[in-house]
């Protein structure tokens, strides 16, 4: 019997060696570890996360579902599926198979500004083991404690301190649940980055398929991803389930961007035919960069599970033209003509600008009117084309002159000289304050505006609002509401060097664009026009 004993303690000891040393060789081979510690070193760790809802939009269908029924026997549209035309059936499936292997996932990527609260962390069927990272700024190492749903303190199997910026904790196969991480230092203000990485039976495979007006199929229905996105263009975000046992399977996504920007859980659907049968609708995005998705889900046993991808964004290698710079040269000299090439497609867009002292004329006027240019010089400027209404929104002390109109602009160099002139105010001084953007919002949806030229037939309709640092009030952020509530217009929203204004531009904003170094002005540019081409081609009032 005490050999017996002896012998079990010798064994269990060699597997916990041959799992520390693993789980080390699987780190040190570990890409998407690698990646986002790179990633992460454009966050602030004190810094909270800015809520981007311009990452993922959900796309209209191709086809409208219900009009797609008849006599109740479900859908009837060659390719798609259900009662109401609800799943794509993919053309043809590919026919790659995945390895059934374990490998070294990514479970979770926790950002604590404040490093003193609880998190929360799943831990799945499938998992064999899992190490768990706490990383701060300078050299302070902080302290964690891990608690099972019991209450329950988990002691890890090994602990390594080595390097001054972060420690490092291996724990052994546990019960699958929710556990809570706890963490402790002396200097929680600072923030941490927290990564949980494990060993396990069950991942997820991703792959992106583009999508344009020239395609002969939709790009829901196409089963032959890309490894990685292409810039200012629409996505289909496609994924396979492999080791995930029925009725198990994933719910939803959400996408992490540089400096401390994300997106909001989006909801996977589901589609037949196809080996990559969830997918979403769809990802556009703006920089040239790495990201990462974090994908959520459940086991067959109904415990939660996530793991996260990386991939990057790129430029489309099959286009004719090489994109526009990415960097922005000083203000040139206004132009008198528009591109040679522009689009034929048609909009309704309301440009309010915002002229206060927030946006002083001597710094921005150059700037703004060329960043806005370089989005309107992409298309005919004409009432039959793009008809643009157009609104400074003045400062407390400055008269609300200009009222808008549709049908006002024929050509791209009469509206620049609008936008350049409206940051010199009749009265002289700009003046702080946005009191009266209430009034230029609200006036989206009075009748005497609408019927100057709003087209309904005319796909996107947005409101523009352009500004810096200025926050709206609450009866800005209620006209706004009820713009959009009313669907007339999407309200996108473009912050240049924002500050403490970025939480109530998103209350009022449909898509919000925020701004923080010259490079991104042509980038952003070029993708908000990108998005207007591709809703008109469609002719669907799409994502911002």
């Amino acid at each position: 019997m005490l050999i017996l004993r002896k012998y079990t303690s010798f064994f269990t000891s060699i597997i916990l060696l041959l799992l520390i040393v693993n789980l080390k060789n699987a780190e040190s081979d570990f890409e998407d570890l690698r990646l986002i510690k790179e990633f992460a070193k454009t966050w602030n760790f004190s810094k909270d996360a800015t809520y981007t809802n311009s990452l993922l939009a959900g796309m209209p269908k191709e086809y409208n579902t219900i009009g797609y029924m008849n006599d109740g026997f479900g859908c009837q549209q060659p390719g798609y599926t259900g009662q109401y035309c609800e799943f794509p059936i993919c053309e043809t499936p590919n026919n790659k198979h995945f390895d059934h292997d374990n490998a070294a996932v990514l479970v979770d990527f926790i950002h604590q500004p404040s490093c003193s609260k609880n998190a929360l962390f799943f831990v799945d069927i499938s998992m064999f083991s899992f190490t768990i990272e706490v990383q701060a700024p300078g050299n302070n190492q902080h302290d964690i404690s891990v608690y099972n749903r019991n209450g329950t303190l988990m002691n890890p199997v090994s602990t390594d301190t080595t390097d001054p910026t972060r420690k490092i904790y291996v724990y052994s196969p546990q019960n699958p649940g929710v556990y809570r991480i706890v963490p402790s230092t002396r200097t929680p203000e600072l923030g941490c980055l927290i990564y949980v990485l494990a060993t396990a039976h069950s991942y997820v495979n991703i792959g992106f398929v583009p999508s344009s007006q020239y395609d002969l199929i939709p790009s829901e229905r196409n089963d032959f991803p890309n490894q990685n996105p292409y810039l200012h263009q629409h996505n289909t975000i496609v994924a396979h389930t492999t080791n995930v046992r029925k009725p198990g399977g994933i719910t939803a996504l959400s996408i992490f961007e540089g400096y401390n920007i994300m997106s909001r859980p989006h909801k996977f659907s589901i589609r037949y035919n196809c080996e990559f049968d969830y997918y979403y609708n769809s990802l556009f995005c703006l920089n040239e960069d790495q990201y990462f998705i974090k994908i959520e889900g459940y086991d067959f046993s109904g415990n939660s599970f996530s793991r996260i991808k990386s991939f990057s964004c790129i430029v489309n290698p099959n286009t004719s033209t090489a994109p526009p710079p990415t960097t922005m040269a000083p203000a040139p000299p206004p132009t008198t003509t528009a591109p040679p090439e522009t689009s034929t497609a048609k909009a309704n867009i309301y440009l309010i600008t915002d002229v206060s002292a927030s946006v002083p004329a001597s710094m921005y006027a150059d700037t703004l009117t060329n960043f806005l240019m370089e989005i309107f010089n992409n298309f005919k400027i004409d009432p039959e084309y793009v008809n643009v209404a157009f609104s400074p929104s003045p400062g407390d002390d400055d008269i609300w002159f200009i009222l808008p109109v549709f049908n006002a602009f024929f050509s791209s160099e009469t509206l620049r000289k609008s936008i350049y002139s409206s940051y010199y105010p009749i009265m002289g001084e700009q003046s702080p304050g946005q009191k009266q953007l209430s009034q230029v919002i609200g006036r989206a949806l009075d009748s005497s505006f609408l019927t100057t030229g709003y087209n309904p037939s005319y796909k996107p309709h947005w409101l523009i609002y352009v500004t810096t640092t200025s926050s709206p009030d609450s009866y800005a952020i209620k006209a706004a509401q009820k713009v959009r509530e009313s669907g007339v217009f999407k309200i996108v929203t473009i912050a240049y060097n924002p500050a403490n204004n970025i939480q109530a531009l998103l209350m009022m904003s449909d898509c919000f664009y925020p701004i923080s170094h010259q490079e991104q002005l042509s980038a952003i540019a070029t993708a908000l026009a990108a998005k207007i081409n591709f809703a008109s081609s469609k002719g669907q009032d799409g994502p911002c």
